[in-house]
């Protein structure tokens, strides 16, 4: 059983953005707030709908240690209840799916599935304006170093006039490679891109951050932002998807499957552009876009076909929690075992047969001498 951290929710609804207050100690688990196994973060609910810095406290709550949740009302506001002193639930009002041009939740969202997972560990906790902090990731195997069991660097910005940059060592080796995931929604771009990080030589096996590393901005962090740091997944291939391809094929009895125009559409008083994937659309304004899903008839005699950049050492594939993909027989029992019952995070994943790697594309890179 868990308890909604309404103490953690109004702390930060005190402290984010307020000058006179600071972060110290948030870069540890729990802090603000109940332990990290009770607690269950969040910045908005059906009965309080105010939430200071929004995009701070989503963040905070992605990516420390317990779980996170967002609240929306499906963008179908209710009426005001006089009883309730306003309207019943609460109208949330937020981009949960990447609406008004707004793809930070679903970013988060998409970063905390790859890499937020282990304990939380800090990295800098003790500044007003400041904080960061790791994920470590040793649960099958308690025994390797954090180096090795590092998934996950997060640094957050509580100053709105200016940005920060601090120096720290953190978990994860030097010469460590990061990529920056993060995304904003500002107008003018900002920090929207990504970028990679070399790490520093902080001692001790542990890599260094300095305040003064030269980015998109400057700044290590931008005002009232964050950076999501982590090891760079592999993409599409550029190749391969500059010709129409996608990174997943499914084909049945030996043809590509055709495919069926499903509509997603927003609430009635979300947003009547609701097109976060930019997809061609005839009517921008009815609340809806349309996507084309693969469309399977016959389950008899199926292939899947993945395509990755040179980046790309293995991969694994999982249908549905863990069908037997391959006809082997050793993985139909795993799709019995739900994440909440175990710590292997490959369970369920088969491998595939490999068929080929081409050339020239070197890790995906526009200068391949580099």
């Amino acid at each position: 059983m868990r308890l909604v951290d309404n103490d953690l929710r109004s702390n930060f609804n005190n402290l984010l953005g307020n000058p006179s207050s600071g972060l110290n100690g948030y870069d540890q688990p729990g802090y603000g707030g109940f332990s990290a196994a009770t607690s269950v973060m969040h910045a908005q609910s059906h009965d309080n709908d105010y939430a200071a810095r929004r995009e701070l406290q989503h963040a905070f709550y992605f990516t420390r240690e317990g779980m996170g949740l967002v609240y929306t009302d499906g963008n179908y506001h209710a009426e005001t209840l006089g009883e309730s002193g306003g309207a019943f639930p609460r109208h949330a009002n937020t981009a949960f799916l990447g609406q008004w041009g707004d793809g930070r939740i679903p970013n988060l969202a998409r970063f905390h599935q790859n890499f937020i997972r282990g304990y939380q560990k800090g990295a800098y906790g003790g500044d007003p304006d400041f904080v960061g902090y790791e994920r470590i990731d040793k649960r099958v195997n308690g025994g390797m170093s954090d180096a090795d069991g590092a998934t996950a660097l997060i640094l957050v910005d509580d100053n709105y006039a200016n940005g920060q940059g601090r120096d720290f060592t953190t978990s994860f080796p030097p010469g460590s490679l990061l990529y920056q995931y993060a995304r904003s929604a500002a107008a003018n771009g900002g920090w929207m891109n990504g970028f990679y990080l070399t790490l520093g030589d902080g001692g001790s096996g542990r890599g260094s951050i300095t305040g003064n590393i030269a980015n998109a901005n400057g700044t290590i962090v931008p005002s009232g932002g964050y950076y999501l740091f982590s090891w760079k997944n592999p993409d599409p291939s550029n190749l391969w998807s500059a010709a129409g391809g996608a990174p997943v094929t499914i084909q049945q009895n030996g043809q590509n499957v055709g495919t069926v125009k499903v509509a997603r559409r927003d609430g009635p008083d979300g947003d009547p552009n609701f097109n976060p994937n930019n997809l061609p659309d005839s009517d921008s304004a009815d609340y809806s876009y349309q996507i084309d899903v693969p469309r399977v008839t016959d389950g008899t005699n199926l292939k899947f076909v993945a395509r990755a950049d040179g980046s790309t050492e293995n991969i694994l594939l999982k249908l549905d929690g863990g069908i037997d993909l391959n006809g082997t027989g050793t993985d139909t029992a795993k799709r019995d075992n739900p994440p909440d019952v175990s710590n292997e995070v490959f369970l369920g994943y088969e491998q595939p047969t490999f068929v080929q790697r081409l050339g020239a594309e070197k890790f995906a890179a526009t200068n391949t001498a580099r």
